[in-house]
């Protein structure tokens, strides 16, 4: 799972006790496994802010960049690259996912594509040109009239 954060200072997230800011030892993330017990003594926070936005799990969220550009129509907006994944052995998806990139509505934390291969996956896998890995995004400069 891949979150984004508003990172406030003085703030305390959850590492390493929480993840999305739910306890690891908490049923959510199921009851099998070894090495869930807290490792702190005693947490800042016994409830850590939750993640402004999340991505697919195993989308490889990576480079982001903000919309400054009103002309655009997202200012304000977050786009992030998704360089993704060929679902490790560790899960149980079909597909891939990720390989596009993803903007993030900073008013609502929701995720939305905004430029994605015609077929998920990476482009040296499909038969059509597309989306490899991508791993940065960002806007070109603006020009200015006066």
């Amino acid at each position: 799972m891949a979150d984004l954060y508003e990172v406030r200072a003085g703030e305390w997230y959850g590492w390493p006790d929480f993840a999305a800011g739910i306890r690891l030892d908490d049923p959510h993330w199921g009851r099998r496994g070894r090495g869930r017990e807290p490792l702190l003594a005693q947490h800042p926070n016994p409830s850590p802010p939750t993640p402004f936005a999340t991505f697919e799990p195993h989308s490889g969220a990576n480079g982001i960049t903000f919309c400054r550009d009103a002309a655009f129509g997202f200012e304000g907006d977050a786009f992030v690259c998704e360089i993704g994944d060929l679902n490790p052995n560790t899960t149980r998806k079909t597909a891939p996912a990720g390989y596009k990139v993803v903007r993030v509505d900073m008013r609502n934390g929701e995720v939305h594509d905004f430029a994605v291969n015609r077929i998920v996956g990476p482009a040296s896998k499909l038969p059509h040109d597309g989306f490899e890995r991508p791993t940065h995004c960002e806007f070109g400069p603006t020009e200015s009239s006066t």
